[in-house]
């Protein structure tokens, strides 16, 4: 059925250097198709269901027309007629046509009425979707009737695919031995199936256990497609539910393994850790012998690889991440050495992640100690972490006030969620921190300069400045090396932005601009940007774009100073004349530079109205 003919529908988002090449009149000429119909055919006139009886909307449900069933069905739960039950019970037992006994089976349901006797008859219906829906509307009473039970489990050896996976949903409503006997003989025959796979999880959280227990132990299934893969869902399902009594039956049959299936079980511990993790548990002591043997082993093999500096960064990192799934008692010193600066920048964003699992606050407590140490990247991703539990935001506050981390690491953004935090004792913590800062003598600097904003500029003048002041560490066009920020690179840096980032370089301070201090085995000192890190080399980036390559194995001390590279006190260099016209250089730069160029064909927005 075709119900409009013109060729462009909307108009509103064609972009307007577009509408040049479309004509959105095509198709006006035409008119719309009202009706399709057959050779011969009468209309029948207009339906009139609402004066119908309830004897007669029971006999609208074997209607061929799809309307008049739906309608009747309707109509009959909205009277909600007890008299209709015992018709719908004829219907559902002598109708000749599958859809009618569809629609009986869900009236009866609709008016409470549907009982074990229609779903026994609609479970043996020959018609499989009749099946379907009765295995489907039976689930309530599995543990009622053993007879509907049989039937659902004997639906679940059916040839139809939609039947077996209805069955598979339907049976995890029921603790009943055999229907999760039944489960476990689905999964052994899922293959590559998944949605099977998917209804047989959904319904095994109440035997997950038992499942497991049985799949790891059956040889045909492990060496069947998919079977690490469906285990390992099995294992999420039972860490998720954080039952002890199926974790350590899952523990019991990961540590019997035998020698082939060892390696098997080693994958899928971790597996189960993440799961109970999610839920704010961690693997905990087993009171069988050999239970606690394969955990203590799992763990201390974990911390080893974790450790060991020789092995790729991808193999420690997920030894970090397992670690984490155990108490923080058993992996605080571990985690804590792997945070350190002589570690690899992706070893340590792995330990930084295994911490942040655990909400106490010695954590954050031991952010703050090795915050000197970190990496930029890392930096931010652990000021991140710090922001994201309200329990650690005063302790970052505390760390703030000893002068240990820098209040410029905070940038706006992470401001205003602390300044409007639904704690009110962190809003008030907040404002004092961030109102200090606005009464250093940085702040009274800006203030003495803000008058050059309204003096009039010379761009020229402000252009000498920059090659003379600025273009040892900044880029603009060609002039310059790109070592700081780009001073006109955001539509947010107006001129008052400007002036404070010139004359208070620290007040706002993007972790990969900051300063760090490396000490070497030799006690000389290096100084720069960390712009790049590998598992055997740190890059720091210094004035004029110089850069020194100097070898991991050498540092024996990297320290943060909290400062940008930029100095203060390039007031004594500047006028208030001269400030003008070097933020009127700035300005007209990022000006020139967001208009050069033409527009690619598309991105001229507009609304666009064709006449009618």
């Amino acid at each position: 059925m075709l119900d409009m003919s013109r060729e462009i529908l909307e108009t509103i988002h064609v972009p307007l250097d577009v509408t040049k090449f479309v004509d959105f009149k095509s198709g006006r000429q035409h008119g719309r198709i009202y009706r399709l119909a057959p050779p011969g055919f009468r209309y029948p006139g207009p339906p009139s269901l609402g004066a119908a009886s309830t004897a007669q909307l029971v006999q609208q449900l074997e209607s061929p027309h799809g309307w008049d069933r739906d309608t009747a069905h309707r109509l009959l739960y909205e009277q909600q007629d007890p008299t209709a039950v015992d018709p719908l019970r004829r219907l559902l037992r002598d109708s000749n046509r599958p859809q009618a006994k569809l629609h009986a089976m869900w009236s009866l349901q609709g008016l409470n009425a549907l009982a074990d006797v229609d779903l026994l008859a609609a479970i043996v219906d020959p018609h499989v979707r009749v099946r379907e829906i009765a295995v489907q509307l039976a689930e309530p009473l599995f543990d009622l009737s053993p007879s509907l039970l049989v039937g659902a489990v004997e639906a679940a050896k059916s040839a139809d695919p939609r039947l077996r996976l209805q069955a598979a949903f339907s049976l995890g409503e029921t603790d009943a031995p055999i229907a999760a006997k039944t489960l476990v003989q689905l999964a052994r025959e899922i293959g590559s199936d998944r949605w099977m796979r998917a209804a047989v999880l959904s319904s095994s959280s109440r035997a997950a256990g038992s499942m497991f227990v049985e799949l790891l132990h059956d040889a045909n299934f492990i060496a069947s497609p998919g079977s690490e893969s469906f285990l390992s869902q099995v294992m999420t399902v039972i860490g998720s539910r954080n039952n002890p009594v199926q974790v350590d039956v899952a523990i019991n049959a990961l540590a019997d393994c035998s020698v082939a299936t060892q390696p098997l079980a080693q994958r899928l511990l971790p597996v189960l850790g993440k799961a109970m993790q999610s839920t704010g548990a961690r693997l905990r002591e087993s009171a069988r012998p050999e239970a606690a043997n394969f955990l203590r082993i799992a763990e201390s093999e974990a911390r080893s690889v974790a450790n060991n500096a020789a092995l790729p960064d991808s193999r420690r990192r997920s030894a970090i991440d397992f670690l984490s799934c155990w108490p923080l008692v058993k992996t605080k010193e571990s985690l804590t050495g792997l945070i350190s600066g002589n570690q690899t920048e992706a070893v340590q964003m792995a330990a930084v992640n295994a911490l942040a699992t655990y909400p106490d606050q010695a954590v954050g407590e031991l952010f703050v100690i090795h915050w000197e140490r970190l990496s930029p990247v890392v930096r931010q991703k652990t000021l991140n972490v710090l922001l994201s539990r309200t329990n650690w935001i005063p302790v970052l506050f505390s760390a703030i006030e000893q002068g240990r981390i820098s209040v410029a690491m905070i940038g706006p953004s992470a401001r205003d969620q602390l300044l409007n935090h639904r704690a009110k004792a962190i809003r008030s913590q907040a404002a004092d921190v961030f109102e200090s800062q606005q009464k250093t003598a940085r702040a009274d600097v800006v203030r003495g300069y803000e008058s050059a904003l309204s003096l009039p500029a010379n761009v020229d003048a402000g252009q000498k400045l920059f090659q003379r002041d600025c273009a040892s560490c900044h880029r603009l066009g060609n002039i310059g090396h790109a070592l700081g920020p780009d001073l006109a690179a955001s539509p947010s840096r107006d001129p008052q932005a400007l002036l404070t980032h010139i004359l208070d370089p620290n007040r706002y301070l993007l972790p990969r601009y900051e300063t760090y201090v490396l000490v070497d085995t030799n006690g000389q000192s290096h100084s720069g940007m960390i712009t790049a890190q590998t598992a055997t080399t740190i890059t720091l980036k210094q004035q004029e774009n110089k850069t020194e390559v100097i070898l991991r194995g050498t540092v024996d001390e990297l320290l943060a100073t909290g400062k940008s590279l930029m100095p203060e006190g390039f007031e004594k260099n500047i006028t208030k004349q001269e400030m003008a016209g070097l933020i009127s250089f700035l300005q007209s730069a990022k000006h020139s530079e967001s208009t050069s160029g033409p527009l690619h064909i598309g991105t001229l927005p507009g609304l666009v109205e064709p006449d009618s």
